[in-house]
């Protein structure tokens, strides 16, 4: 669309010359790029994610129902934490469930349809080394992040059924 409108504006000759522009910025910042998308996000077996980090934002009330949460983990322990008081520690199993479904991620997301009156949850995955992975998962997620996305959804029933209990 953009394309087709600068041919309008341009002319053959200078939207020809565009493209060649286009071309080789194309070419540099290819060059210009040491890692490939797996490098981005390696493999992190030695690696312990320290901070999970999630926002639930969207549906239908919009504003009203947004929540925010954060899971630090600490050792073999891990406490999931709100805003209003909320508190829980997780059990060992479902620490070592929820390391699990992180580690198999996919390295890029794939993309999730967003719906109107979808909740969208943004989710911050801090490591132990400091690198900070994050997702949008719209819906019913997309492919390798129906597991994380199931695991944050309960948090967030948990955390609204303690918000709307004070």
């Amino acid at each position: 669309m953009i394309l087709a409108w600068i041919n309008r504006g341009l002319g053959e000759t200078m939207f020809a010359a565009g493209l060649l522009v286009l071309a080789a910025g194309a070419q540099l910042s290819c060059n210009h790029r040491t890692h490939s998308p797996a490098e981005n996000y390696p493999a992190r077996t030695k690696e312990r994610v320290m901070k999970l980090s999630f926002t639930r934002s969207g549906g239908f009330a919009g504003p009203a129902t947004a929540l925010k949460g954060e899971v630090t983990f600490e050792g073999n322990s891990a406490r999931a934490t709100s805003d209003f008081g909320y508190r829980r520690d997780l059990a060992p199993e479902e620490i070592q469930t929820l390391r699990s479904t992180i580690m198999q991620l996919p390295v890029e997301q794939p993309a999730s349809r967003q719906q109107p009156d979808q909740y969208q949850y943004d989710v911050s995955i801090t490591w132990e080394d400091g690198h900070v992975r994050n997702l949008t998962v719209h819906g019913d997620g997309s492919p390798g992040t129906e597991n994380l996305l199931e695991w944050v959804r309960h948090e967030c029933d948990r955390i609204w059924t303690h918000r709307t209990n004070q």
